[in-house]
């Protein structure tokens, strides 16, 4: 006796051999139609908000290096994944050649649709204390000072700035925990020890507070501008400025 599947497919699993027993209920064997495939993408808590149905994408494999397939989102997963703190969205690929194979690795990149201008900095620039984020902007003539800053998207080594900075200021990318550290020690020691030939009560009205100073002698502090750069409001990378 024959049976036809409705559909064309690939046997990926087969639960019986000729001559072999049935009966009701059995799973006989799996087919599965790869002409059309899904990619489970996870997309990290911060990036949630961006995803949604319909949106293009570019889906790249480790295995097929060089080649880009497109797209779209089919359906976001309404909870995140408790462990990894991640939400998946299933993206449909068309695969008529069957070059892709069920549990590929891939990368995928995810155009949100939205486009602004962001102030963008290097994660690495910021200062997080857990209460607050703040960074070391460069006064010039060596002196700096500590700024509290409102951050955004992060991505990709960058990190945006909502409000705290202006764009051509300068900000320390290595070496502000030493700066900071620096002018928290000389405002405790302004406060303890009054300057010579100097009563204390010129001294507390006089006092530095430790947020201007001279740069401490490193080498190992490097400055960087803050500038305005232009994104396609792509989800995967950071979401630079979107005009």
């Amino acid at each position: 006796m024959a049976f036809y599947s409705p559909i064309n497919g690939v046997v990926t699993q087969l639960g019986v051999r000729e001559g072999a027993q049935v009966s009701p209920g059995m799973n006989l064997f799996n087919l599965v139609d790869l002409s059309s495939v899904w990619v489970t993408a996870e997309i990290t808590e911060a990036q949630a908000g961006w995803i949604a149905n319909g949106q293009l994408t570019e889906v790249r494999f480790p295995a097929l290096p060089g080649r880009v397939f497109k797209g779209s989102v089919d359906y976001v997963y309404p909870e995140l994944m408790a462990e990894t703190r991640t939400l998946k969205a299933r993206i449909v690929l068309d695969n008529p050649r069957l070059e892709l194979k069920p549990q590929m690795y891939a990368t995928v990149t995810i155009t949100s649709g939205t486009k602004r201008d962001a102030l963008l900095i290097p994660s690495e620039a910021l200062i997080r204390t857990g209460t607050r984020s703040a960074v070391i902007v460069a006064e010039g003539e060596g002196h700096f000072r500590p700024a509290d800053v409102t951050v955004g998207d992060e991505t990709d080594g960058k990190v945006e700035i909502r409000s705290g900075l202006q764009e051509h200021q300068q900000v320390v990318a290595s070496g502000q925990f030493l700066i900071d550290s620096e002018a928290n020690l000389r405002g405790a020691l302004g406060r303890l020890t009054p300057p010579e030939n100097e009563s204390p009560a010129g001294a507390m009205s006089g006092e530095r507070s430790g947020d201007e100073h001279p740069a401490p002698s490193m080498k190992s502090m490097e400055g960087m501008s803050i500038k305005k750069e232009p994104s396609a409001g792509d989800a995967k990378t950071t979401p630079e400025k979107r005009r």
